[in-house]
């Protein structure tokens, strides 16, 4: 392979543009059967995402938990909360602060 710098390079973005054309094409949306406007995916969040998504603190999150609002899912010894369940708790409206 005996390229000249400008005909590799060429080359090599010609390659890379069709490669991300390709992905482009294949790529489709997560859709989930429920969704909040203007909420990204994320399968967890960690309790600092809860508390700015709410607006609340962390002993807020405690009673929730207490309650039966939230529900915790402990992976090692981190606490996360489930994409779903945050949706759900959302579109419930039963949110008190």
């Amino acid at each position: 392979m005996n390229y000249e710098k400008e005909a590799f390079w060429a080359q090599m973005r010609k390659i890379i543009q069709e490669e991300f054309a390709k992905l482009s094409l294949k790529a489709e949306p997560a859709t989930s059967t429920l969704e909040v406007p203007g909420m990204t995916y994320k399968p967890l969040y960690n309790s600092g995402e809860i508390c700015q998504l709410f607006g609340i603190t962390k002993p807020t999150i405690y009673e929730w938990i207490k309650n039966g609002v939230l529900k915790p899912v402990k992976i090692q010894s981190r606490v996360y909360f489930l994409h779903q369940d945050v949706q759900q708790l959302i579109q419930s409206g039963t949110i008190e602060k």
